[in-house]
């Protein structure tokens, strides 16, 4: 299967499906943090078609609700909000018949509905308490593997010394959910 991580640079998900026999590959305007094949560009600049699975984290910078709540004081913001709805609705009418939609809880409900369904890393064993919404195409549910009972939240690892890009890196980043990314690899892309 041709597999395609849309706005995705880290290295644990590829590590997980391509351990599995698959061909995958990643596109984000950032550096790849591993040694697969990885388009450094704008997603837009792809053809989606050539995929038989698209699973794409936009950015959430300007969908979660955190940034969602600023817009009646910072009007700009929505226009921000706006452009970022219509880059995921691109990834919706530009993907395979297959595909999955990765974001926190925010506006994305109000542009393309509501996610097929909310897992947590704990759900898979990691001791994380992150809310993933996630749309589905052609994709089942995931189940859950071992729920750890530890929740801790992935701001745990940041601090005041910190830029904000650097921040936003360690809260995107999927490297922190290793039992969560083989979970996806055994339940959507098993070995072939």
């Amino acid at each position: 299967m041709n597999i395609l991580l849309a706005c995705y640079k880290s290295s644990t998900l590829i590590k997980a499906i391509t351990a599995n026999g698959h061909n995958v590959e990643s596109c984000d305007m950032l550096p790849a943090e591993h040694k697969f094949l990885h388009h450094q560009k704008d997603l837009r600049e792809l053809s989606l078609v050539k995929y038989d699975f698209v699973f794409a984290f936009p950015p959430c910078t300007y969908l979660c609700k955190a940034q969602y709540s600023l817009h009646p004081s910072q009007p700009e913001r929505k226009k921000l909000t706006m452009s970022a709805a219509e880059f995921v609705k691109w990834i919706i009418q530009n993907s395979p018949n297959s595909y999955a939609i990765e974001n926190p809880i925010g506006y994305l409900p109000k542009v393309i509905g509501n996610p097929q369904q909310i897992v947590r890393p704990f759900f898979f064993g990691d001791p994380y308490s992150k809310d993933i919404c996630l749309w589905l195409k052609n994709c089942p549910p995931l189940m859950s593997t071992c729920i750890n009972p530890v929740r801790k939240s992935i701001s745990n690892h940041v601090n005041g010394r910190m830029s904000q890009a650097e921040k936003s890196n360690i809260r995107s980043s999927w490297n922190y959910f290793p039992g969560m990314c083989n979970a996806i690899a055994s339940q959507w892309f098993p070995k072939v």
